[in-house]
């Protein structure tokens, strides 16, 4: 692929630069924080065990950190364009912030936020990276987490 062919996708692309999608609210159950947990095999009993949980700090059950990505459903990989001219799209990196931990009863607001493109010259060719925030939000619009979820496409 020409090197002005990847300017001009990335000059595409970074008009999308704070785009969002629609945000969605879900309430955060007991009962899906349960089957999380032992979906990634996670043991801890803050996660399932009401009882332990409540002689803890946290005084009750909590969500597993890893349990953002419960939210990613119609945010990604609808933010970032998946109709590059490259044969593969990789979704290669996550950084996770975690503010608070959820909870059973939370209501959380999500919603992804376009935040940058890139390119670098591969071993193989370019490679053109996209970048988006979910961000996540608890009913008094306290931030509760921002997960920056980077994609490259080769």
């Amino acid at each position: 692929m020409k090197r002005t062919n990847i300017a001009q996708i990335i000059e595409t692309l970074r008009r999308r630069i704070g785009s969002e999608t629609e945000p969605t609210v879900r309430e955060v159950e007991k009962g899906a924080i349960r089957k999380f947990a032992l979906a990634i095999g996670d043991p801890d009993l803050l996660y399932v065990d009401e009882g332990y949980a409540r002689l803890t700090r946290f005084g009750g059950i909590v969500a597993p950190p890893t349990f953002v990505s419960a939210f990613t459903a119609g945010h990604f990989p609808e933010i970032v364009d998946q109709n590059l001219p490259f044969k593969r799209m990789l979704h290669s990196e996550d950084a996770v912030t975690i503010y608070r931990l959820m909870r059973p009863g939370d209501v959380i607001s999500a919603f992804a936020r376009y935040v940058d493109a890139y390119s670098k010259e591969g071993t193989k060719g370019p490679m053109v990276f996209q970048a988006a925030d979910l961000i996540l939000n608890d009913s008094a619009s306290d931030r509760v987490a921002e997960v920056r979820i980077t994609t490259v496409s080769f």
